[in-house]
């Protein structure tokens, strides 16, 4: 399977899966939107940029799920807080290489986008560290380097909409899982 057709697989898997699921999307957008308003008013909106890193998690497991063929449940949508440490280091580590790359020129931060894209897919699904959730990554996409550009600015576009950012992790799931099991 070549690096479009992954893609574009997962693109359509997604869609279908979102349309197929859609109450209990309906539910956790009701649930995203209820957390949202609570952590805003009670942090002030200062809390917010954490809470939709954590939601995005809580996404990315339960597309995993719907991918295992699972049935899925509100407590199923909540992941642990070491995860979620996990995550934000890796994600801050992740902004700062990009950060440095896209100042030297622009072209080395779209690699290194690319390249670790899938690392916080490695912690949630794989439960690796932090360090191993790198070289992960890297691994996924070592072969695949536009891939991981074509999967995020398809995730950026469909994620940039709360109500699409399920469809997004479904995409990358399923993409993440295909490139685990090319050789």
């Amino acid at each position: 399977m070549n690096n479009l057709s992954i893609v574009t697989h997962a693109a359509t898997w997604a869609f279908k899966e979102f349309f197929d699921h859609i109450t209990v999307f309906i539910k956790l957008f009701f649930l995203t939107a209820l957390l949202v308003l609570i952590v805003g008013i009670t942090t002030l909106g200062l809390g917010l940029p954490f809470l939709f890193f954590y939601i995005t998690l809580c996404y990315i497991k339960v597309s995993y799920l719907l991918y295992q063929q699972q049935p899925v449940t509100l407590r199923q949508f909540f992941i642990d807080w070491k995860t979620f440490i996990k995550g934000l280091a890796a994600l801050i580590l992740y902004t700062i290489l990009v950060n440095i790359g896209l100042i030297l020129f622009i072209i080395p931060g779209l690699y290194l986008a690319s390249r670790y894209y899938y690392i916080e897919y490695c912690i949630v699904l794989d439960k690796s560290s932090i360090t191993e959730s790198f070289h992960c990554s890297d691994h996924l996409t070592k072969h695949a380097r536009w891939h991981g550009l074509l999967l995020l600015l398809c995730a950026t576009i469909l994620g940039a909409t709360i109500i699409f950012l399920p469809v997004a992790a479904l995409m990358n799931v399923h993409a993440y899982n295909a490139r685990k099991k090319l050789p």
